[in-house]
């Protein structure tokens, strides 16, 4: 059950926020992006790490999938879903922009990559990972950059591999910067769309959808986060 202040919290966070629109430089909000997530890791992890209980059937459906055991958690914050996937004997790679957060993760014994997965994704071989992870990650990046980062995850996926992503839903598509409040002291971007809309980009980039679900912001007290599970289409 919620606590009164969570729930307090949770009405809230309303699905229509008003959004900034600020002058800023990728270079600079990847720095912001890094800043928030260093200073609030142990928070959201605090915050998040019951989440795994509501992604089990879409773990075990991801999991039996996969094509080989290595495969990437992207943005894997403190490694919450990394340690779910572990226990179905895959070997997670956690990857990460901040170091906080990966710290987190060597403490759950799993292994780690620093890197900033808008522009490093050629860390990876083409075709290479057996499967792919990446919950709400996508959610603090621009449209533009998203279309981008879905490109290079199809290169690097052996054909066939599945690729997990999480988004949090909107009733209309938007992005833009959220000023400080009760959950962050600190700026933040976020990219909000529907689940069409959704669907309709992962399909331009090359992802065949093999299951949809849904956790409503009911169940979860929070957001209303929709689930994909997609597979590589083809070669790159």
């Amino acid at each position: 059950m919620l606590s009164e202040i969570s729930k307090r919290q949770a009405e809230s966070t309303s699905k229509d926020v008003s959004l900034l629109e600020l002058n800023i430089s990728d270079d600079e909000r990847l720095g912001i992006k890094k800043e928030l997530y260093d200073k609030y890791a142990k928070e959201y992890e605090k915050r998040t790490d019951k989440a795994p209980y509501l992604y089990q059937k879409e773990i075990a459906r991801f999991s039996r999938l996969v094509k080989s055991k290595k495969i990437v958690d992207l943005g894997s914050g403190p490694g919450i879903y990394a340690q779910e996937l572990k226990k179905y004997g895959l070997d997670p790679l956690c990857c990460d922009f901040s170091p906080e957060m990966l710290k987190l993760c060597i403490l759950r014994g799993l292994e780690v990559r620093l890197m900033n997965y808008e522009q490093e994704m050629d860390i990876f071989e083409d075709e290479s990972l057996g499967g792919l992870w990446t919950n709400c990650s996508l959610t603090t990046t621009p449209k533009n950059k998203v279309q981008e980062i879905l490109k290079e995850i199809h290169r690097k996926l052996i054909p066939g591999a599945p690729v997990f992503f999480g988004f949090i839903e909107s009733e209309n598509e938007n992005e833009g910067w959220i000023d400080s409040d009760w959950k962050y002291r600190l700026l933040r971007f976020r990219f909000r769309s529907n689940r069409d809309n959704i669907g309709k980009m992962l399909r331009e980039n090359g992802f065949k959808i093999d299951a949809f679900t849904e956790i409503s912001r009911e169940k979860c007290g929070k957001n209303d986060y929709v689930n994909f599970i997609c597979t590589k289409n083809g070669s790159s």
